[in-house]
């Protein structure tokens, strides 16, 4: 018996680890690939198990937002989005974790702007060095709050004052280098340096800077300086995209993509300093601040071409990225999210909810327009938003579901939020609504579906036939304080007084019968032969039957 017994348990583990192993399984994990920067980049995972399966998509054990599809998408791959990614598959078992699938760059062609790349900065939420330098940086005062909001890179704020940036290892003695940044100032009058990268002592100086609203190069080797000031260029609160091109023989300054200058004088050598500084000049306790956001820098150990400056000029540029929250502060995802009104009768509406549009990203988010569409799109209202959004700016929209005339059941439209946001244009979010009729009383329980619903917390049903209780709230209502006094008075007629009619001196009644199924709301009720007479005490009697388990009649006299 013993045996028996020790026999039914070893089986009954293995019927528990069966069901263990009966989690969700993966049968094609996503794969690791080397990704050319600003292409396209799709992870996929094949899974199976019982019942249905849901996904999460992580980035480095971190969730990524929204990411709940079999097949994980980045349109334009940035630097900060390289990583590990995993899926997490969870069936009604539990969950199985991917292998993990590692996104690293691919500097080769068809694009060389990662050759020569010592040090780039896009600031995307931090101050990190995304080259393959990986230099050391420290900062100061510097912030970097407008994080990127999917693949939108982030911009440094340089208060003016105290924000400095600088890096180790420095430079390494290059012949040939270019200095490519977005910037914005925020001020019109001032001296800014934007880099400098220099050595008190030997005097071998490279700088770029900001006096006023011009731009100014110089560099200093062994006696050959090269100095050279532009005019009225940069105005304030705008983004330019600024490129110093220096080699042995000649410098080229580029702004906004196109050829500025040329200067055939140089200073040459950068490299030999002690310090490389960002946002400031170091010199005697630090002077001479910049004032405004940079977003993108970075600095080659090489001469770029006019190609490459045109490529990082559309590749970097600053861009507007839309968030939109529900009312509850929840980010939605485009083409995922959904809001769903609370239900309406049919010719009434629900309560608003509000959605709140910002603007994350590093250009003004413009040409914001809201558009419906669907079957049921004319059963959802609400405000229009505002048409554009500065830098962290944000706008509200509202939402109002008001059913038509025969619009009963559920109602489904789409809400588009188009901008020029460069991958959620538009943002989709999905609206739903559950429409009641006042007069339909599918059940036949003598109650109509719109009252049914609004009274569920008392037992009602809409779809399940409840004659007894609707019987008994019609009966008992009243005494359990279910009813106004105003609406019992309905009920009743009070003693009109009768009018001579002063044309011919008669006075005429006219007697008439309502009813009502939903209270307050009456109907009339047309008396007709032979169910009206004038009985033996010379009273008017109407006799009649009605189909209703429940309704209500009042007389009117005119």
């Amino acid at each position: 018996m013993k045996h028996c017994i020790y026999f039914a348990t070893f089986w009954l583990g293995i019927a528990l680890s069966g069901t263990e192993l009966a989690a969700a399984t993966i049968s094609t994990h996503p794969v690791s690939q080397q990704v050319v920067q600003g292409q396209p980049v799709a992870l996929t995972v094949v899974a199976s198990g019982s019942g249905s399966l849901s996904y999460q998509w992580q980035k480095d054990g971190v969730d990524i937002p929204g990411a709940i599809s079999p097949t994980y998408e980045m349109a334009a791959l940035k630097p900060w989005q390289l990583g590990s990614y995993r899926v997490r598959v969870t069936d009604g078992s539990g969950p199985v974790d991917s292998d993990p699938a590692v996104i690293s760059l691919n500097t080769s062609s068809p694009t060389n702007l990662w050759d020569s790349l010592l040090l780039f900065l896009p600031f995307a939420g931090t101050t990190t060095d995304f080259s393959l330098s990986a230099r050391t940086i420290n900062q100061s005062n510097v912030g970097v709050g407008l994080a990127p909001g999917g693949g939108v890179a982030g911009a440094a704020n340089f208060n003016g004052t105290s924000s400095r940036i600088d890096f180790t290892p420095n430079l390494p003695d290059l012949t040939h280098m270019s200095f490519s940044i977005w910037l914005k100032s925020t001020r019109a009058v001032g001296v800014g340096h934007i880099f400098v990268d220099w050595d008190d002592a030997a005097s071998n100086d490279v700088a770029v800077i900001l006096l006023d609203k011009k731009i100014g190069i110089s560099s200093t080797k062994n006696g050959s300086t090269l100095s050279w000031l532009s005019g009225d260029l940069i105005e304030p609160e705008e983004w330019y995209h600024l490129v110093w091109v220096m080699e042995p023989t000649q410098s080229k300054i580029y702004l906004n993509g196109t050829l500025l200058q040329t200067l055939a004088q140089t200073g040459s050598n950068v490299g030999y300093k002690l310090r490389s500084n960002i946002g400031y000049f170091n010199y005697e306790g630090g002077k001479e601040f910049f004032q405004g956001l940079m977003s993108s820098l970075r600095i080659y150990g090489r001469a770029l071409t006019g190609g490459d400056i045109t490529s990082l000029y559309v590749l970097d540029a600053p861009q507007a990225e839309i968030i939109v929250k529900n009312q509850a502060g929840t980010s939605l995802t485009d083409g995922v999210a959904s809001l769903t009104s609370e239900a309406a009768p049919v010719g009434g509406s629900s309560a608003t909810q509000t959605l709140t549009i910002t603007n994350i990203g590093t250009a003004d988010l413009t040409s914001i327009v809201a558009t419906k569409s669907g079957t049921n799109s004319a059963d959802f209202g609400g405000s229009a938003p505002a048409v554009s959004l500065p830098v962290n700016g944000s706008t509200t929209i509202t939402v109002t579901f008001s059913p038509a005339s025969g619009s009963t059941g559920s109602r489904a439209a789409n809400l588009h939020i188009a901008s020029n946001d460069l991958d959620e244009n538009p943002f989709d979010i999905g609206l739903g609504g559950q429409a009641f009729s006042t007069t339909q009383d599918g059940d036949s329980d003598g109650m109509n579906d719109w009252g049914e619903y609004n009274l569920a917390p008392l037992g009602f049903n809409w779809q399940v036939n409840n004659a007894t209780l609707v019987a008994t709230l019609t009966s008992k209502g009243s005494t359990a304080g279910f009813f106004t006094a105003g609406q019992i008075q309905d009920l009743n007629i009070g003693i009109p007084l009768l009018q001579r009619n002063p044309a011919n001196g008669e006075f005429m009644i006219t007697l008439g019968v309502e009813k009502s199924t939903a209270l307050p709301s009456f109907h009339p009720f047309p008396m007709s032969v032979p169910q009206t007479l004038i009985n033996g005490q010379g009273k008017l009697e109407f006799r009649f039957t009605v189909p209703e388990d429940a309704a209500f009649f009042r007389l009117k006299a005119e």
